[in-house]
């Protein structure tokens, strides 16, 4: 029977020379890739986890953002690896978003370097919002969800969903 790596298991990350040490306290590695990625092969599993880690802001260890985006992963669960890639590149999105935040208010600041990081952030966070889009849905399978308001009066009917006319 295999361990399931649930949301609130310690999963810690480490980078060791270069290579990804992934400490599970007991779980099944196995079911760590599946359970966090959708994927079900380790080096798939590794590459993008050390590609996501490498894309992280350079003032946070590796093994921080190694673990900052395993516990992102253990909470947004890829159902697949188009979705690992996506979340993936979401992660990158929003910590590059930040670090451009970051460095547009760091003291001392010319009025061009406020300016060039606001705009890198701004692109980027547009960015995350068009990810993030296109994460809904292909979870939703490209269905569109759309609420309008309608009033029935007492005794009325409604008609919910197409309605098309005869043509004449």
């Amino acid at each position: 029977m295999k361990t399931v790596v649930k949301k609130n298991d310690p999963v810690k990350v480490k980078m060791v020379d270069g290579n990804l040490e992934v400490d599970l306290k007991g779980g099944d590695v196995g079911e760590l890739y599946t359970s966090m990625f959708g994927i079900e092969e380790k080096i798939v599993f590794d590459i993008m986890l050390i590609q996501v880690i490498q894309a992280m802001p350079a003032r946070y260890t590796k093994d921080d953002a190694g673990n900052f985006v395993i516990a992102m992963l253990q909470d947004i669960k890829p159902q697949d690896g188009l979705e690992a890639m996506l979340v993936t590149q979401m992660l990158a999105t929003h910590s590059l978003s930040l670090e451009m935040m970051y460095r547009a208010s760091l003291p001392k600041q010319t009025d061009e370097g406020v300016r060039v990081n606001i705009n890198r952030a701004t692109k980027l966070q547009r960015t995350f919002a068009q990810q993030l889009e296109s994460l809904q849905k292909k979870r939703n399978k490209g269905q569109v969800i759309q609420v309008q308001h309608v009033n029935v009066e007492p005794g009325g009917q409604a008609v919910v969903g197409n309605v098309s006319t005869g043509g004449r």
